[in-house]
């Protein structure tokens, strides 16, 4: 395979649920909870409610709404990064978290199995049409309470709308690119920028750091920004903002200092040769989380060179990229995680060749392919959801590890690109090609890995 062109580089009961379900008014299924995970306390799943936000005890009944076009479900709770499986896949409907009866009503979950506290139930849906999404539901075990039943599930988001002041941040309609920088400190009290818009942005928070929204993305109501540019050395959040322009090169670029994008819309179409959605350079460093991409930009819908730490979670991706959804060049470490793509890019999904840093790509669904090469150095490709390849050239000490990918590519055919001391644990793969190089592997399941040496990778060799 060639190598691409350069291109710029300017950097997761019966009785006793604490909730009093004749409070929601809940009898039947409805358009409201489409496809979302329910909570019941009976087992023919009757007077369901959401279970996101509720705060439970006891036995529970848990299933996935709204089956009829559904041909699996992948069922993990409290996930981490290192857990390779789902506690439970269910092929057949109704979906039900516990499993289902002969009789066809649900088994029970019993939740004095998890400590009390917060928790996290994800699916996976796999439809019949072949695309995938999923659904996340945050919710409370409270066995050894002894406060009053609630009378509706706890509201994980709030909307308030604080208006903050602007700190050491200029914002400009064309780059004024300066000189490479390391990544920037980070300021304890996030500042909103002045755009070059009519219309400023006023910032929500809505979800906790760290936590996956059920509704990504800016309310259609949001104030609309064109090509902006955030350059300086402060923080600053952005919440509720839509992007969207033609643009001939990038829709958004983050120089320096650090850009908090939570629950943002990116649209805009690329109208020259090159451009991308978001790019991170120049020592800028970024979160992007709960946002939704949907524009057609020239090159990447993200693509970070020469950046500071970013992370990239919870997000919904789509649009229709020239090149690929996500490409790391040289740069800080990235993360990549809990994000859903919905469309297929032109060229990678992930396109990873970061010689300085490891890059992390954990937990994600809808991905066509996942490519490391040109040198990237240490990281890790988990528990992710692959529906072509993950293909590995020239890359050092990378783990792949909980994948159900169709294929995996070690190596190019010529043998002049091949990877050293990749380490494949838990995967489940349909076909391994090996094209020289060395690789460890241990516990995969579908193709031989004979090629690797058998066993696990040496503790003296770490992967970030």
């Amino acid at each position: 395979m060639a190598v691409r062109r350069h291109r710029k580089v300017v950097v997761v009961l019966a009785l006793g649920i604490l909730l009093a379900l004749s409070g929601f008014g809940v009898d039947s299924a409805s358009a409201s909870i489409r496809s979302s995970l329910a909570l019941s306390l009976n087992p023919d799943r009757s007077s369901a409610v959401r279970l996101d936000g509720a705060t439970v005890k006891g036995q529970i009944y848990v299933f996935v709404r709204d089956s009829e076009t559904l041909d699996k479900v992948d069922f993990y709770l409290d996930s981490r990064w290192r857990e390779t499986r789902p506690v439970r896949t269910d092929t057949e409907p109704p979906f039900d978290f516990a499993g289902t009866t002969a009789d066809g009503t649900a088994v029970p979950y019993d939740t004095k199995k998890l400590a009390d506290g917060s928790h996290r139930l994800k699916v996976v849906l796999t439809w019949s049409d072949g695309t995938i999404s999923s659904r996340r539901a945050n919710f409370t075990v409270a066995n050894g309470a002894t406060t009053t039943p609630t009378t509706a599930p706890t509201a994980t988001t709030t909307a308030p709308a604080p208006t903050a002041t602007t700190t050491a941040l200029a914002t400009t309609t064309a780059p004024v690119r300066p000189p490479t920088t390391t990544a920037p400190p980070t300021t304890s009290a996030p500042t909103t920028p002045t755009p070059t818009s009519t219309a400023t942005p006023t910032p929500t928070v809505t979800e906790t750091s760290g936590m996956c929204s059920s509704s990504p993305g800016a309310s259609a109501d949001s104030p609309t920004l064109g090509q902006t540019v955030y350059e300086g050395t402060g923080t600053v959040t952005l919440s509720n903002v839509i992007f969207d322009a033609a643009h001939s090169d990038d829709l958004v670029d983050v120089y320096n200092g650090k850009v908090i994008f939570d629950h943002v819309t990116f649209r805009g179409t690329g109208t020259g040769t090159s451009g991308h959605t978001l790019e991170i350079k120049n020592g800028g460093s970024a979160e992007v989380r709960n946002s939704v991409f949907e524009g057609h930009p020239s090159e990447d819908t993200i693509q970070s060179a020469d950046n500071g730490d970013v992370l990239i979670e919870c997000n919904q991706i789509g649009g229709r990229p020239g090149e690929d959804h996500i490409d790391t060049k040289p740069g800080g470490p990235v993360m990549i995680r809990e994000n859903t793509f919905t469309t297929r890019p032109t060229y990678k999904t992930i396109q990873n060749h970061n010689t300085y840093s490891p890059v992390h790509v954990v937990h994600n669904t809808g991905m066509y392919e996942v490519f490391y090469e040109l040198g990237q150095t240490a990281g890790t490709i988990v528990n992710n959801n692959v529906l072509t390849n993950i293909w590995l050239y020239d890359t050092t000490k990378v783990l792949v590890e909980g994948n159900t990918v169709p294929e995996v590519k070690h190596g190019e055919a010529s043998g002049l690109r091949d990877p050293v001391a990749a380490y494949y644990k838990d995967n489940q793969i349909g076909t391994f090609k090996f094209n020289g190089g060395s690789c460890y592997a241990t516990g995969n399941t579908g193709a031989s890995l004979g090629s690797c040496t058998s066993g696990p990778a040496p503790a003296s060799d770490p992967i970030s």
